[in-house]
């Protein structure tokens, strides 16, 4: 009976390591899921800005150019081109804040609530 009980204990023992070993990997495969969607939305994300800044960049030096033809300063026309440039900096940076907080404010705790 004495052999019987300690059978049981070391087969108890090794499934609750198998367990553990388990929960662990599971842990592990979460992290590293969440950890990859956030890494791949964050280089998709750095890679639409750099591609719509280098957009806007070229329409500002367009812009530079046409209004150089009208003022008949290319200078005046760059510094205009600049002043937009600037103007459409800051009011994007107003208003994106705003929304960008709210945006992620909502997606933290949609993804608390998700996890619960």
């Amino acid at each position: 009976m004495g052999s019987k009980l300690e059978d049981q204990y070391i087969e108890a023992k090794a499934a609750a390591k198998l367990y553990a070993e388990t929960e662990t990997d599971l842990v592990k495969l979460k992290i590293a899921k969440t950890a990859t969607r956030y890494i791949g939305k964050m280089a998709a994300l750095i890679l639409i800005v750099l591609l719509g800044l280098l957009s806007c960049l070229m329409l500002l030096m367009a812009l530079g150019f046409a209004l150089g033809e009208v003022l008949q300063n290319n200078s005046l026309g760059f510094l205009c081109s600049a002043g937009v440039g600037i103007f459409i900096t800051l009011l994007a940076a107003l208003v994106l804040r705003k929304i960008l907080n709210r945006s992620i404010v909502q997606r933290i705790i949609k993804e608390l609530y998700d996890a619960s």
